[in-house]
């Protein structure tokens, strides 16, 4: 039996560029547009941090997935709850082998 496409892995590098711009806006809101001296203006980039040293960029944030994997065990879990009305969202874990 062929095990589902989420379990074999991503082959669509799209799926992953897809997730990177997901993770990439609300760094963007909180980091680069933010009113603190100290992280306004720095950008979310999606280069390797090597790709970043080899552009001469001192200072950004580097996101760049490499590899992102389900964890099977933890798809039916029930959802943690900090009271009756809120589920915490759980992420899902990036792995890197």
């Amino acid at each position: 039996m062929t095990p589902p496409s989420f379990i074999r892995g991503v082959t669509d590098y799209s799926v992953l560029r897809a997730a990177t711009q997901t993770f990439r806006t609300p760094l963007r809101r909180h980091i680069t547009s933010s009113t603190e001296a100290d992280l306004a203006g720095v950008e979310v980039d999606l280069r390797s941090p090597r790709q970043l040293t080899q552009a001469n960029v001192t200072i950004a944030v580097s996101l760049w997935l490499y590899r992102v994997t389900v964890q099977p065990d933890m798809l039916n879990a029930p959802v943690p709850r900090t009271d009756d009305t809120y589920a915490r969202r759980r992420c899902r874990s990036i792995s890197r082998t």
